[in-house]
């Protein structure tokens, strides 16, 4: 008689040739996306406190995009606690064991996982709205006096709250039990939410292009500055720095499209925090 298998020790994927799953302590991206975060939260908490420092001490006149920088990097502190919360699982999957894909072990380890991965991305879809929407805001305060940049400025905030916010109501169909009574953590809700990774991909890729148009939209005025080359290029390279940004989401837009179409999900997904 043929014994059922034992989930606990069956891969959830094929290792490639020439390695054994490992279950106990096989290689993860949770290491890395602990220090990745530890550094980054770092950094931005330094920023922005120096930003409101300076708003608040020195100038004495602090704007909206001050605060709403702070409302970004509480939205951001937010996800990475959630996500770094989530990050047993990123680890290659044949070093997954099948049962973490049952509704019986999801319940064991995480009565609410799904609500938590649900929290996370919504969060995630507000800190990007909120990170980039003080730019522009900064920009029309700087440069606003022109009407055609300041139509372009608000054209910015309208694909800004297009692109990360429209995730939210997507989410709430895709990634959430039925109204009429449900389980969150059931195979079929992963299923329907994983019909999502599609819209991740464009929404990566037009990640890029609103990063890409933050960071060109000013370059036009600052050249045109009436102010001594000196002056003119300390002022240009502040702008330049936006460029990280541009990088940054090019390397983000890469591991979605690995997160969405290769196998390997859970280290992807680990490797998308890291860049994200």
């Amino acid at each position: 008689m043929d014994h059922p298998p034992d989930l606990a020790q069956t891969p959830a994927a094929a290792p490639p040739p020439g390695q054994m799953p490992n279950f106990v302590n096989p290689p993860s991206q949770q290491a890395a996306m602990i220090a990745v975060s530890t550094v980054m939260m770092a950094l931005t908490l330094t920023f922005v406190s120096l930003r409101l420092y300076n708003s608040l001490w020195v100038t004495k006149k602090p704007g909206i995009e001050d605060w709403l920088c702070v409302l970004a990097m509480i939205f951001s502190f937010t996800y990475a606690g959630i996500v770094l919360d989530l990050s047993f699982v990123s680890r290659h999957m044949w070093d997954v064991p099948l049962i973490w894909f049952t509704e019986n072990y999801w319940k064991a380890i995480r009565d609410d996982n799904t609500q938590i991965r649900f929290a996370g991305n919504t969060i995630q879809a507000f800190a990007y709205f909120t990170s980039r929407l003080p730019i522009l805001i900064l920009y029309l305060r700087l440069f606003g006096r022109n009407q055609s940049f300041r139509i372009l400025c608000y054209g910015g905030m309208a694909a800004d709250f297009a692109i990360y916010l429209t995730a939210v109501p997507l989410l709430s169909y895709f990634c959430t039990p039925p109204i009429h009574g449900g389980d969150w953590n059931s195979l079929d809700v992963f299923a329907k939410c994983k019909q999502l990774l599609d819209w991740a991909v464009i929404q990566g890729s037009l990640d890029i292009a609103l990063n890409v148009y933050i960071f060109i939209l000013p370059l036009p005025t600052v050249l045109n500055l009436h102010m001594a080359p000196g002056k003119k290029l300390g002022v240009l390279a502040i702008f330049l720095t936006g460029l990280l940004a541009v990088v940054a989401s090019g390397v983000g837009f890469y591991y979605r499209h690995q997160l969405s179409f290769t196998p390997d999900v859970n280290w992807n997904e680990g490797a998308y925090i890291c860049m994200s």
